[in-house]
């Protein structure tokens, strides 16, 4: 009797481990794709800007913030965007959660170099994730 209540014991808390790294797992897959989402939306929002070279100052947006929180800037769009701006920012909204315009940022330097920080929190997660990447417009065609 006592063989088969330890077997059982036992037995259950195999099940339990089991279920937790299934949630864990779930939770690791729906991170996962939130990065691959943020990344392939930063790509498409350099290529934008590839595409509108000669406008490129007109995409900054809130460069002087840091850690997803603009200074003083509440979490919603406060400026006027340009219109693929505009509508990338309505895709970003849409595909990833918790990531809003106002907290996103991106930084247009003298020489053309940008940097786009992407920001994002989703209802799972009890700290902001972001994703930071920059390249080099060149404008010497234009």
């Amino acid at each position: 009797m006592i063989e088969v209540l330890i077997g059982m014991l036992l037995f259950a808390i195999g099940i339990l481990g089991l279920v937790g790294l299934q949630a864990k797992a779930i939770q690791s897959t729906a991170e996962a794709r939130y990065r691959s989402e943020a990344s392939f939306l930063a790509n498409q929002l350099l290529a934008i800007l590839w595409i509108d070279r000669a406008n490129l100052s007109q995409y900054a947006h809130f460069p002087a913030s840091t850690n997803c929180n603009p200074s003083g800037v509440p979490s919603v769009l406060t400026s006027q965007p340009t219109s693929e701006l505009a509508k990338w920012f309505s895709n970003l909204e849409k595909s990833i959660p918790g990531a809003l315009a106002g907290q996103q940022q991106i930084t247009v330097h003298a020489d053309n170099s940008v940097d786009i920080t992407l920001c994002w929190k989703a209802p799972q997660d009890s700290s902001w994730r972001r994703l930071d990447i920059g390249a080099y417009i060149n404008s010497s065609d234009i």
